[in-house]
């Protein structure tokens, strides 16, 4: 898989090729991102036609700042190359690509790009006038409107998801995004007191960009050398032992290896609780085992 930086006055493909070409955001990989990138495989595998996806990176160009995404850049370069996208067209959100015409925009994609069909969805526009648009894209390629995808009367969304997230609504964003929310890192060294306390934890140095859920402790799957185990996860500003930065900490149950530097994927599963500040360390650790014994017999009643 190729990785473009989107430029317009340069790009132009080696080959000749066909193209297809999914338009939009691409910011994290929900049920109607995922309806579009299979409604567009299937042309790939049936014309041989190379597919180009146009994704937004993880920088906003006008503030000069980080994005925080469901799903950082890096998670959805894996996934993509897991679909055989031949292209990822990176667009990023600056002045300089906000000026461009549509008219330009399409004279790229047919020029320098050679795309033939345009996979949107409904909703999809360039700017105000979304009729026009459609229209504009339909006159210049073989457009594949693809229809929404909705939850509870909602469209699926990002900014949807996101607000799940903020509330700590674990279980209804996996029904929108098809998978469990989960975050990937190192595990690096903490303040080593689970360990003291018989209840080590793993601490992830997750990507920088990752939109966090609400804080607090959940129920998780740890993928660690392909095989997954159960845990508890803590994710928060450790209010016992005074406020710090957002850490991202598993308990992983049945587990005693060293896995310091060693890349992990925690799944997030069901919300617990949200973090308490204890008045002691010793009560900390007594709600943890409360904690797992409630994580446990949930996970027996799942079987």
């Amino acid at each position: 898989m190729q990785i473009i930086d989107f430029n317009i006055k340069d790009n132009k493909l080696e080959n000749n090729n066909e193209r297809i070409i999914i338009l939009g955001k691409f910011n994290t990989l929900h049920l109607g991102h995922q309806k579009l990138l299979n409604k567009a495989i299937e042309l790939k595998n049936k014309t041989n036609k190379e597919l180009i996806i146009m994704v937004y990176p993880d920088f906003n160009g006008f503030n000069k700042k980080q994005i925080k995404n469901i799903l950082p850049l890096e998670e959805r370069i894996k996934i993509f190359k897991k679909y055989n996208v031949d292209y990822l067209l990176l667009f990023e959100k600056n002045a300089k690509n906000y000026q461009i015409t549509r008219e330009k925009f399409i004279k790229y994609l047919k020029e320098k790009l050679n795309v033939m069909d345009v996979f949107v969805g409904e909703n999809f526009s360039f700017g105000k006038n979304k009729l026009d648009d459609l229209i504009l894209l339909n006159n210049n390629f073989n457009l594949h409107l693809i229809k929404l995808v909705y939850y509870n009367n909602q469209i699926i969304s990002t900014s949807l998801i996101k607000m799940l997230l903020d509330e700590g609504a674990i279980e209804d964003v996996k029904k929108l995004l098809g998978f469990n929310y989960f975050y990937s890192g190192k595990v690096v060294h903490g303040m080593g007191i689970g360990k003291k306390y018989k209840t080590p934890t793993a601490n992830v140095d997750v990507n920088k960009n990752l939109y966090p859920p609400m804080q607090g402790i959940y129920l998780s799957k740890v993928l660690i050398d392909n095989k997954y185990y159960y845990g508890i996860t803590s994710i928060s500003n450790n209010p016992t032992f005074k406020e710090r930065p957002i850490t991202f900490e598993t308990h992983i149950f049945n587990f005693d290896q060293d896995i310091y530097d060693q890349l992990i994927y925690v799944e997030l599963i069901k919300f617990m609780r949200e973090p308490i500040k204890f008045t002691s360390i010793k009560k900390l650790f007594e709600q943890i085992e409360i904690d797992k014994k409630d994580a446990i017999m949930f996970i027996n009643k799942k079987k």
